[in-house]
Parts: C-alpha cells; sequence; structure tokens
C-alpha cells in the first residue's frame, strides 16, 4: 500500500548480512551510495527495529518522474523520547498504523480471483489503543484512548465559539507558556535554580531543542525541529531577547548567551489567533451581522469554546496526554503525564452496501481523495429524483445502500419537514423513527441527484433555531431518516445526543450565511 503523509511507519525488516545482528534495518549493498537513502545515517542503517516514525512528506527522486518515493521521516526513540530525522526510499518502510479520523471517506482494494475491487465507505466509529511512557520511563501498553485528556485543546482548523455565543470561527495558530528551568551559579559560587516564562507560537520556532545538533547553514531554524515540544525537553533560545524579555518567575536573568540549556517543566495554552467565520445571527437577541461586533483575532484561552466533539482521536507519536483511570475498586487512581510511544487504530466503515464492518485496521484503507460524486451514492445521503413527479415533488429520499456495479440503490421516502418550528420537528423525527409515513423503492442511480444542502456526514458543525433557542453541535451518526448531532451548551459543553431532521440543520463554512 502506498504510504501516505501522517502515517506511522517502522523500518521493513531486510535479510542483509549483518541487519539482524546490529539491532538495525540495513539496506542492500547497491542502495548504500543512493544519498537519498537516508540524511543522517552513512552506514545505510534505516531506524531502529523497535522505533516507529511519522511521515512528514513525500517527494519524487531528483530527475525521475517514476519509481520509488522518497520519503521523510521523523523517527521517535522510546529510549530517550527524542525524535531523529530521515530521508528514506518507499520500499524500505512498512505502515504500522494510520491517521484516520471519524467522518472520513475511506477506501480497500479487495483482490480476488485475479481481480482487483475496490470498496468505498465513510468512517462510522474509531477505536485507538495507545503505549504510555510515565515520569519513570515505565511503558503501559494498550490503554484506550478514553483514559488520555489532550493538554493542548485545540488544532489549526477547530472550530471554536466565542463565550458570549455570538461568533463562531475557526483556530490558525495559537501561542504557548513554556516554563524553563535553568541552573546559575551564585555569586558565592553555588547553584540555584532559576526559571523563566516565556511566550511561544505553536511552532516554537524561537526555541530549539538539544535532542538536535545545531545546524548552522540554517539560521531560521537551527535544529530542524518540527515537532512540539514536551515537557522535560532541554531547549536553548535561538535568539537572546527570548530569555532576556522573559518574565522570570524565579531568579532573574543573568546576560548569558542565547545557547544556554534550559530544561522545560511546564507547558499551558496561552492565546489562540481565530479567523472568525460568520456571526450566529439568529441568536435569542435582534443583532444582525452588521451590529453584532465581531471579537479580537488575537484572545486568550479561555475566551473560546472548541467544538470538537471527537478530540480523542488527536494523537501522534510523542504527544503528550494527561492518563486519568480510576480502577474498579475505587481505592486507586492514575492522574499523571504521559507520553505516547506507539498507537494502534481500527475503525468501523459502512460501506455503499450499507454493510458496517467493523475493527478494521487504519493500515488496510486508504483516504479517498476523488470527489464524492465519482463514487456513487452512500448510505444516509439525501436524495431527490432527477425530474418532475408530483408523487415525489414533496418527499425526500434517504439511500439506504447502493449497488455500484448495478447502478441502482434503495431509497426511504420521507414527507418533508414544511415548518421549522418545535412541534413540527418533534412530530417529523416521531414519524420517521417509526416508519408510519414513509416507503422505500429501488431506484435508478442515474435517476437521482444528491441533496448538497440536506447531507450531512459525521464531524460536521452544525446548527438548528426554533422557538428562538440556538442549538450548536457536532454531527456523530444517522438513524432512519434523522441526523444524531452533540449539542454544545454555553453553560456545560457537550451533553447528551439529540436528533434532528435534516431539513432544520444547516452546515457551518466559511461560506454559510446564517442572517
Amino acid at each position: 500500500m502506498d504510504i501516505a503523509v501522517d502515517d506511522i511507519v517502522q523500518a521493513r525488516r531486510r535479510d542483509w548480512e549483518g541487519g539482524a545482528d546490529s539491532g538495525a534495518v540495513t539496506i542492500s549493498p547497491e542502495r548504500n551510495n543512493n544519498k537519498y537513502q537516508s540524511v543522517d545515517d552513512e552506514n545505510g542503517e534505516i531506524g531502529q527495529l523497535n522505533n516507529f516514525g511519522r511521515v512528514c512528506c513525500i517527494t519524487e527522486p531528483e530527475g525521475q518522474s517514476s519509481g520509488s518515493k522518497l520519503v521523510h521521516v521523523y523517527w521517535y526513540s522510546e529510549n530517550d523520547n527524542s525524535f531523529s530525522e530521515q530521508t528514506v526510499i518507499e520500499t524500505d518502510l512498512e505502515i504500522v498504523d494510520r491517521t484516520i479520523l471519524h467522518g472520513d471517506c475511506v477506501y480497500m482494494d479487495i483482490h480476488a480471483n485475479g481481480t482487483k475491487t475496490r470498496r468505498y465507505g465513510f468512517v462510522v466509529s474509531c477505536h485507538i489503543e495507545v503505549d504510555v511512557a510515565d515520569m519513570y520511563s515505565r511503558i503501559h501498553k494498550g490503554i484506550a484512548d478514553k483514559y488520555l485528556f489532550q493538554l493542548q485543546p485545540f488544532r489549526v482548523g477547530t472550530y471554536v465559539i466565542s463565550n458570549d455565543w455570538k461568533w463562531i470561527g475557526r483556530i490558525i495558530t495559537w501561542t504557548n507558556l513554556y516554563d524553563i528551568q535553568f541552573e546559575t551559579e551564585t555569586e558565592e559560587g553555588g547553584n540555584t535554580m532559576c526559571v523563566c516564562q516565556v511566550n511561544v507560537c505553536a511552532s516554537a520556532e524561537e526555541l530549539f531543542t538539544f535532542h538536535f545538533p545545531q545546524n548552522d547553514n540554517n539560521n531560521d531554524n537551527i535544529n530542524g525541529l518540527l515537532e512540539p515540544l514536551r515537557i522535560g525537553d532541554v531547549v536553548g533560545a535561538v535568539s537572546e531577547a527570548t530569555f532576556r524579555n522573559a518574565t522570570w518567575l524565579r531568579g532573574e536573568y543573568d546576560g548569558s548567551p542565547e545557547g544556554k540549556a534550559g530544561k522545560i517543566i511546564g507547558i499551558s495554552p496561552n492565546f489562540v489567533f481565530v479567523d472568525w467565520i460568520r456571526p450566529l445571527a439568529h441568536i435569542p437577541t435582534s443583532a444582525s451581522e452588521s451590529t453584532v461586533s465581531k471579537p479580537e483575532s488575537r484572545l486568550s484561552m479561555d475566551k473560546v469554546r472548541s467544538l470538537c466533539y471527537f478530540d480523542k482521536s488527536w494523537w501522534n507519536l510523542g504527544d503528550q496526554a494527561r492518563f486519568k483511570m480510576t480502577f474498579p475498586s475505587g481505592s486507586t487512581c492514575i492522574n499523571e503525564i504521559v507520553e505516547i510511544t506507539r498507537i494502534r487504530t481500527k475503525v468501523d466503515v459502512q460501506w455503499q452496501s450499507g454493510e458496517i464492518a467493523h475493527n478494521i485496521s487504519t493500515t488496510k484503507l486508504k483516504i479517498n481523495e476523488n470527489t464524492l460524486e465519482s463514487c456513487g451514492f452512500f448510505p444516509y445521503d439525501v436524495v431527490r429524483m432527477n425530474f418532475n413527479d408530483k408523487k415525489y415533488s414533496s418527499q425526500i429520499g434517504i439511500v439506504c445502500s447502493s449497488d455500484v456495479d448495478a447502478c441502482t440503490c434503495q431509497v426511504r421516502w420521507f414527507p418533508s419537514l414544511v415548518e421549522n418550528s418545535f412541534d413540527k420537528i418533534q412530530a417529523c423525527i416521531e414519524q420517521r423513527i417509526s416508519r408510519s409515513v414513509s416507503w422505500t423503492t429501488e431506484e435508478s442511480a442515474f435517476d437521482l441527484k444528491l441533496d448538497p444542502d440536506l447531507t450531512f456526514r459525521v464531524g460536521d458543525i452544525v446548527t438548528s433555531s426554533h422557538n428562538e433557542a440556538l442549538n450548536i453541535g457536532e454531527v456523530i451518526g444517522f438513524v432512519c431518516g434523522v441526523v444524531k448531532v452533540a449539542l454544545n451548551y454555553p453553560d456545560k459543553g457537550y451533553d447528551g445526543v439529540t436528533v434532528f431532521p435534516p431539513e432544520s440543520l444547516i452546515l457551518i463554512s466559511e461560506n454559510t450565511s446564517l442572517t
């Protein structure tokens, strides 16, 4: 299977002489002189057999239009929790995990009787287990993601809502506060510990870690570090001004050169930068887009609310998390900072046929990069007839299953919701769940057209209003003609699941107008 960006990989075991005993994977002798094999290892060794790495980017070899691709990998070492960089030929790697999330459209190639068939579907559930290292370097294996909590609640692109519940936007970037501890000499000749607090951007370009050698040829990024800094990392400052202008919590700046090493003892989110998309103009006031003032783009973290129901699906090698677990007896509780050392992801996929396959390893799947229209219809797509027919003029169709080979769909038809009021919505929900006013037909796919305004996917951020009350939340599933939404409330965050007819929902996007 082709390797993709963000895949977790390991070196493919080879049987070349010396490879089995050296603890590393050794490539074939004819590849030893290939400059693309490794930018770090002159001996032709690719990582370590027990190490895993994350794919950063994939390129074609210089002067070649085809053949094995070049994969840039950040190897993670369990021994010292450090990263190292390497460029490796694609065929010398194997995938051990693939980042696939709720709502992703995926496909699987099936080979049987000398033929290949491709199945498309949507991920409806994720099951993630990780191995973690605690502060004493002990490895805890097979930890379910429900016991892990993000230290950093945001990612680039995360939808957020302002605390006054009037605007919705997306995260551009953020800054973190790093508490850095130094050992300095006193006037009496002894040593003391000083601590400063540095506010730096998400990429932490102002700091470099001593896990990497300094690269004098790259002043913009001394160590080539593209991984997030973590508690316990030993760091220096690219510029002397970084520590001079820091807030000193203990002791004071002593004029040391920028290369002085300090240890990160604490990390906390500070500011976020938000691209505000739209005001929630149908809030219970008379406000409109022209009168609701837009919040500042730079805000402290406590001024926004994250809209991410599936935040526990976001894990990468080397991520730090808070591990909380209470044993059944209730007598023992684990609550400490740990580091992710291994990730195993399995997903449930609903295929176009309507069948749900459970616990598929993500290494067997690829994310579909084609347009959905080219793949046909999927279960829970909302469709209309492609021609005028009085029988269907006041109906919406919900695709139950799709036969791609026969170009047909099983469609359940429901009366359309005609009034967006609380009573009508509740009556519509009851009718659809009971199926008291519906019927199913088999239709040619060529006679159907997708209704893009009423078709939602798991993970979509949606809003609905009735009786002057604002509902905003995230799509988490579907059932019998209605959409399951986890609602986010101003006072308690995500709390419970509510169902809505798709006609009563509006998809939040950059192009959404809520006025």
